[in-house]
């Protein structure tokens, strides 16, 4: 664990506010040294600081990134109202999990950390699971539409619209399915 993450709850609250606030990190440094001494602590390193304010800066980039992928994905949902909330989580989901993968693991040194196979079977079982759900989700879709489609066609030929029209209708209320 990093002397950041392990600072008290206070103290590092204070720290995030000030990361996010914008204050640099030379100023973060001169803030917390009284408090810190005044616990008998060492001062906060730089490079240490710097390692965590680019952690922090790294998750609050993926964190925005994410909130913009979903709002595009739910101004798309709401361009096809037929589209599932679910399949944009399990979307989302399963790109979380490949960026998760794909992002090099360091310690708290910068050095690399391999991937050990519990992670990896982890992430193949989760995968396997949003695939899973993702063919529930598109089959309960398919049933829904076949059941919407099977009602409007009773209704329809008891209007006594015609068998070509019944079948086109009949073929949109399907579609995507």
């Amino acid at each position: 664990m990093s002397r950041i993450d392990a600072l008290d709850p206070e103290l590092k609250d204070e720290l995030n506010q000030l990361l996010r606030s914008g204050v640099t990190q030379k100023e973060i440094l001169e803030r917390l040294r009284g408090p810190l001494e005044a616990r008998g602590e060492k001062p906060l390193s730089a490079a240490g600081l710097n390692r965590y304010a680019t952690r922090m800066e790294s998750v609050t980039q993926r964190i925005r990134e994410s909130r913009e992928i979903a709002a595009a994905y739910v101004a798309k949902l709401g361009e096809e109202p037929t589209g599932d909330v679910g399949q944009l989580t399990i979307e989302i989901l399963r790109t979380m999990a490949f960026d998760s993968a794909a992002q090099p693991r360091v310690d708290e040194e910068g050095n690399p950390v391999p991937f050990d196979a519990e992670m990896i079977g982890d992430l193949a079982l989760a995968v396997s699971r949003l695939e899973r759900a993702a063919d529930i989700s598109r089959a309960r879709e398919a049933k829904m539409r076949a059941a919407i489609a099977d009602k409007a066609e009773k209704e329809m030929r008891a209007e006594g619209l015609s068998g070509d029209t019944v079948a086109r209708i009949r073929q949109a209320l399907e579609a995507n399915a």
